[in-house]
């Protein structure tokens, strides 16, 4: 699909995202990149036609032409305006090794190979695997992780205060049961598979999760999903409070460990 919109950069109060819209007519289709840090890690967005349905728990998506597919879970949902859409979160522009996730250099594959980037295969779990004309992606990543920098040192700055009537956010319900043992994914407990995933959670003024950023994970991909759409049902909080004691937008970080007993 050919772009009908040039990128837009749209800066929210807990991200930053990338916007274009594709195709026309009963295919139209949207794909929003989200970042809410200066992690190399993103939520993707794509919405349309071209997602109804979505069949499996797996999807295939690459950012081409050079870079590899990654296969990974999504989520189903819907936009405001009732179009199908799928969300995957803490996606990474290449598939990462055991020994970069364990190193902390997942995700990071430099601007000659984000300038590459020219278009984005999304197979699996759709009825018609399609390909969305993305051109170079080196000026708009470069944008979207300026302004993603830019918002995690103010948000670390408001969870880091001191003086005054300060607070950092803090939950209103119990963090053990944000991810549920029912939350285990069934094929990773027939493989005997256990995995560790650090996140961080967007708290807002209102201390609702508003977004959730995947900081690490040993078995990259395979969990991110399901923590991630666990914690935004699940976790709630009292807002991070400034000096004068006001309600400010904030981080909360913290880890989820998957066990077989």
């Amino acid at each position: 699909m050919q772009p009908a919109t040039d990128w837009k950069l749209l800066r929210y109060g807990d991200r930053c995202t990338l916007h274009r819209a594709f195709g026309e007519g009963e295919n139209a289709t949207e794909l929003r990149i989200g970042q809410g840090d200066s992690e190399p890690r993103f939520t993707l967005s794509i919405s349309g036609r071209p997602v109804r349905s979505p069949y499996g728990s797996v999807i295939g998506i690459q950012f081409g032409p050079n870079e590899q597919t990654s296969h990974r879970g999504f989520v189903i949902n819907k936009t405001t305006s009732g179009q199908p859409a799928i969300v995957l979160y803490g996606v990474l522009l290449a598939p990462a090794s055991a020994d970069q996730a364990e190193s902390g250099k997942a995700g990071i594959i430099g601007p000659e190979r984000e300038s590459a980037i020219d278009s984005l295969v999304i197979s699996r779990a759709v009825i018609d695997p399609f390909a969305l004309a993305l051109g170079s992606m080196g000026e708009p990543l470069s944008r979207l992780s300026l302004c993603a920098a830019e918002l995690e040192k103010k948000l670390y700055s408001a969870g880091r205060a001191s003086g005054g009537k300060w607070r950092a956010s803090q939950p209103s319900n119990n963090p053990g049961d944000w991810v549920r043992s029912s939350d285990y994914p069934r094929d990773l407990v027939q493989r005997g598979m256990e995995g560790i995933v650090d996140f961080r959670l967007t708290v807002d003024a209102n201390g609702v999760a508003t977004n959730c950023h995947i900081k690490s994970s040993n078995r990259p991909q395979m969990f991110d999903d399901i923590v991630c759409l666990a914690l935004l049902q699940r976790a709630r909080f009292n807002p991070a409070l400034d000096a004068e004691g006001r309600p400010v937008a904030s981080y909360y970080s913290n880890r989820v460990r998957f066990q077989i007993p």
